[in-house]
């Protein structure tokens, strides 16, 4: 007895403090992947349809701006390694879903993040968690991904060595954050 709207709301105004640290990373990835040698369309592409920062930035580790040597198999490999994780988070996420759900209940999953799948798991703790409160936090941390990921590709012109400001750290400062 809840109201979709109210909860897709509530998740995405949950996720406001998180999004602000997604975009603070999200325009270091487009600066890093702009100073990489991927275009707006592949950053674009990348950002859309992987949503995973961290496989990302593993991603831009063994990128290389001839495409013609681009390791593809290690890159996949690497990316699904770093993504593993999403196996046991989104198994928690299970009882949010009716019988009969499994199709829809993959095609959500989609859109979790450590970030949203926290604070969904918080929610549920409290007898509140929903399927429309995780996509609420998951669309505005999608969005505000994809966006940022753009806007930083685009400062990435004016910054001509990322290393020089310490951006080349992001990744491993992003996973420490997600370890502790």
């Amino acid at each position: 007895p809840y109201r979709f709207s109210d909860q897709f709301y509530a998740g995405a105004r949950a996720c406001i403090p998180v999004v602000i640290s997604v975009a603070a990373y999200g325009i270091v990835w487009g600066v890093l992947a702009r100073g990489t040698g991927l275009s707006l369309l592949e950053v674009v592409l990348m950002s859309g349809l992987v949503f995973a920062g961290s496989a990302q930035f593993v991603a831009l580790d063994l990128w290389t701006a001839t495409p013609a040597t681009l390791p593809i198999g290690p890159l996949v490999l690497a990316a699904l390694i770093v993504n593993l994780r999403y196996l046991l988070l989104t198994a928690t996420l299970r009882p949010l879903f009716g019988r009969g759900e499994q199709a829809r209940g993959a095609l959500i999953m989609g859109i979790v993040s450590d970030e949203t799948w926290a604070m969904t798991v918080a929610e549920m703790a409290k007898g509140r968690g929903t399927v429309a409160f995780l996509l609420g936090g998951g669309v505005f941390a999608y969005t505000c991904w994809l966006a940022t990921t753009v806007i930083g590709h685009a400062l990435g012109s004016a910054i001509d060595d990322p290393t020089q400001y310490g951006l080349d750290f992001a990744f491993t400062a992003t996973f420490l954050a997600l370890l502790l």
